[in-house]
């Protein structure tokens, strides 16, 4: 009987440690490399308008003849009422480099959406001389922040003709709140309605995730059907990257094997074939649940951080993508 009662005691005990433990393998944010600058944008013709539904209500930026109403999620408290009188819009400026001169022919701004889980910082980079047909939803890996992607940001948005979109997630970069898997989730929902706010339909919106941004994208996916998912260096699971042993996976969390199977949007994966964090293995399991797969890229001497020699291979097999998207 004592040894019974003492297994359900370290039973207990692990069941409340296990997401704080999982967290504290996953989550490794850094000081934030960015901050927000107040800026008069007076002359822009974005302008606020309130949207509620049973799901939530929040002041968002007006949309051109866009009914949100039939494109929320389900069952989800994603978003709150804003309390400011307006949506302010900042200037992006990187810690490192405060006096960094952005180009010219680009919107960079940065903004804040109220959540359930405090204000969520995204970036937005756009075109100024020409209307953008498609939106990229980026959502990066462990490591960095918006201020460390904000080059790259820059380089889709000018290569592919598109808006970049980039968030942090809670506990990273400006964000509020504690950083899990759930708020993760939650996360992104957020940058969709809000997506979608700006005049966007689902089938002009690409998620690109990488690593652990792979799981919110392919949630998002998982849940409604969007332009295409753009996956790169991505893992069946967190447990999976440490252990085979299946008995782990019950208590596993980012279970992307799961969740590419409800993907019905046109999915590329990318990977490096060098990857020492996630052996390609995983990779090929994954694009055999995939429903939709487009093309699987390996990348010869790439490994799970960057592009190797093929970082033009890698805006040719993006580029292409976005070109089927815009056909189908």
């Amino acid at each position: 009987m004592k040894t019974c009662k003492l297994k359900c005691c370290l039973f207990l005990i692990f069941c409340n440690l296990k997401d704080k433990l999982l967290g504290w393998f996953v989550f490794k944010p850094i000081n934030p490399t960015y901050q927000f600058q107040e800026q008069d944008l007076q002359n822009s013709n974005l302008q606020e308008c309130s949207i509620q539904s049973e799901q939530f209500s929040i002041n968002l930026i007006k949309s051109s003849s866009l009914s949100l109403e039939d494109k929320l999620l389900s069952n989800k408290h994603s978003l709150i009422k804003s309390q400011k009188t307006k949506l302010s819009f900042y200037s992006i400026q990187l810690r490192q480099n405060i006096n960094k001169e952005w180009p010219n022919d680009l919107e960079i701004e940065g903004l804040y959406l109220d959540t359930k889980n405090g204000r969520l910082a995204l970036a937005l980079i756009k075109p100024i001389k020409y209307e953008t047909k498609m939106v990229l939803i980026h959502s990066h890996s462990n490591h960095p922040d918006i201020g460390c992607c904000i080059d790259e940001y820059i380089d889709f948005c000018n290569k592919f003709k598109i808006m970049v979109i980039g968030y942090d997630y809670p506990g990273y970069g400006l964000s509020q709140g504690v950083t899990s898997q759930d708020s993760i989730f939650n996360a992104i929902e957020c940058v969709y309605h809000f997506v979608l706010s700006l005049g966007f339909q689902n089938s002009q919106i690409i998620l690109y995730g990488q690593s652990l941004g792979t799981s919110p994208s392919l949630y998002l996916a998982s849940q409604v059907k969007i332009g295409g998912v753009i996956i790169k260096s991505s893992f069946k699971s967190i447990l999976s990257i440490i252990s085979n042993h299946q008995q782990l996976h019950k208590s596993d969390i980012f279970r992307n094997y799961e969740m590419i199977e409800n993907v019905m949007s046109p999915v590329l994966i990318i990977h490096g074939k060098l990857d020492k964090l996630v052996d390609i293995k995983q990779i090929m399991e994954l694009s055999q649940r995939a429903k939709n797969l487009i093309e699987i890229f390996i990348i010869d001497d790439g490994n799970h951080n960057d592009f190797g020699s093929q970082s033009k291979e890698f805006n040719e097999k993006m580029q292409n993508f976005i070109n089927i998207l815009q056909t189908l």
